[in-house]
C-alpha cells in the first residue's frame, strides 16, 4: 500500500500503472510473462476508459510480458477486491491517532489559505518551485507517520509492505512507451490484424529464453536419457497434455520419490514453466521440498508446439507415444525413425533419429564427392 499528497500526487491511471510496475520490480515479478491485474470499477481503473486503457499498453511495452489479462469486479461489489478486504485492518493503525501537517513559511501559508480547491493549489506549486517543494516538506511528516503505522500491520503473520508514490519523472517515462507507435509503418493497425492466426515466432519470454546461449534449457547439467532414467517420471501440461520428461543427475531416494509423485496434484504445469516455481518463500517451511527442487528439473524452453523430447524415447522407459502430438493410440515406428501416429504421418515430416540422420549425411556427402 502507499500514503499520497493529493494535492501533489493525484490518483491517475498512469500513476496506478507506474507504482505497479514499481511493485513488480521489487518484488522481482516483472520478468513473469503473464500478468493478471484484478481491480475495482473506480474512474481510475475502470476498463473502458482510454487512459486505463493507455496506461496499461504503456505497462506491456515496457516490460517482456507476453500477455496482460485486466479485469474488474462486478458492479455493485467491490468487496470481491481482495485489496479492499484489508481495510478494516488498516483503520487499526489510525485509531487514536492525531495529524497535523508542519507549518510552512508565512507566505506560503497564506497563499494556500487564499486557494480555493485543490486546483489552485496545484497551480500555485506548478508556477512556483519554491513553493512546491514547501508544500512537500510541509507534508511529508504526516507521510512518514502513517507509513510507519501501517508497516506495523501484519495478515496472517505478514507485515504490510508500504510503496512510494510514482514521481513526475516515472510517469513521464512511463509514458514515453507510447512514443513507439510512430507513421513509420512498424505496426500495423488492429482492423488489418484481428482475426490473423499467430505464431510463437515473436513472443518476448520464448525469445528471452533463447536468447540464454549456454543452456536455454534452463537446467544446470545437460537433459538426456542417462539423466531421465534416474527419475523415470514425466508431468503433463495442462494445455496440449503432451508429457514433458523430470530430469535428475542423480538417482532419487525413496522418500523422494513419493513426494515428487504428489507434484501432479500440487501443481498445474504448463509447457514453459519450471518445477522451481513450488518453493515455498520461506524455505526452513519445507526443507524436503526445497531440496528435492534442487535436485529435479523440466525444461524451461519448451511450448506447447514443442515436440516430444528425444531422451523421452532414448531412455527406452516410457511407452511409446507420437513424436509430434504426444498421443498414444495407433501409434506406429517405421526403422530408422521415432513413433508417430497415423494423422501426424500425413501431416508431419517423419521425425528420424539422430544417428540415421548423420549416417544420411555422410551418403550424400559421399555421393557429391564422386
Amino acid at each position: 500500500m502507499g500514503v499520497k499528497d493529493l494535492v501533489l500526487e493525484p490518483s491517475s491511471p498512469l500513476r496506478h500503472i507506474a507504482e505497479l510496475k514499481q511493485i513488480l520490480m521489487n518484488e522481482e515479478l516483472l520478468a513473469k510473462p503473464v500478468l493478471c491485474i484484478y481491480s475495482d470499477g473506480g474512474p481510475d481503473h475502470r476498463l473502458t476508459y482510454l487512459s486505463v486503457q493507455l496506461a496499461i499498453a504503456c505497462l506491456f511495452l515496457s516490460g517482456q510480458f507476453d500477455m496482460i489479462i485486466a479485469a474488474r469486479t462486478p458492479p455493485m461489489a467491490s468487496w470481491k477486491n481482495p485489496p479492499e478486504r484489508i481495510m478494516s485492518i488498516l483503520n487499526l493503525a489510525l485509531q487514536a491517532v492525531g495529524l497535523m501537517r508542519a507549518a510552512a513559511s508565512g507566505e506560503c501559508e497564506r497563499k494556500m489559505k487564499s486557494a480555493n480547491g485543490l486546483g489552485q493549489l496545484r497551480e500555485l506549486a506548478q508556477s512556483n518551485p519554491e513553493m512546491r517543494q514547501e508544500m512537500v516538506d510541509s507534508i511529508e511528516p504526516v507521510k512518514t507517520l502513517l507509513t510507519q503505522m501501517f508497516q506495523r500491520l501484519k495478515l496472517k503473520d505478514r507485515p504490510f509492505k508500504c510503496f512510494s508514490a510514482a514521481s513526475d519523472a516515472d510517469l513521464a517515462d512511463l509514458w514515453h512507451e507510447l512514443g513507439r507507435f510512430g507513421d513509420d509503418g512498424h505496426y500495423k493497425g488492429f482492423d488489418e490484424l484481428y482475426g490473423t492466426v499467430t505464431t510463437e515466432e515473436h513472443r518476448p519470454s520464448l525469445n528471452k529464453v533463447h536468447g540464454n546461449a549456454a543452456n536455454a534449457h534452463g537446467i544446470p547439467f545437460s537433459p538426456s536419457a542417462q539423466t531421465a532414467k534416474t527419475v523415470k517420471m514425466t508431468v503433463n501440461c495442462v494445455e496440449c497434455d503432451r508429457p514433458r520428461v523430470v530430469y535428475s543427475a542423480t538417482k532419487i531416494s525413496g522418500p523422494d520419490e513419493i513426494l515428487l509423485k504428489r507434484v501432479p496434484s500440487l501443481y498445474r504445469y504448463s509447457c514453459g514453466s519450471v518445477l522451481q516455481e513450488l518453493r515455498p518463500e520461506d524455505p526452513a517451511s519445507a526443507p524436503r521440498v526445497c531440496a528435492l527442487l534442487d535436485k529435479v528439473f523440466v525444461r524451461a524452453n519448451l511450448t506447447c508446439l514443442s515436440a516430444i523430447e528425444v531422451p523421452y524415447f532414448s531412455s527406452g522407459v516410457f511407452r511409446p507415444i507420437c513424436y509430434h502430438c504426444g498421443i498414444s493410440d495407433d501409434v506406429g515406428s517405421e526403422d530408422g525413425c521415432y513413433p508417430t501416429c497415423e494423422t501426424c504421418k500425413v501431416t508431419k515430416v517423419l521425425p528420424a533419429k539422430r544417428k540415421n540422420v548423420s549416417e544420411a549425411r555422410a551418403k550424400r556427402d559421399k555421393k557429391q564427392k564422386k
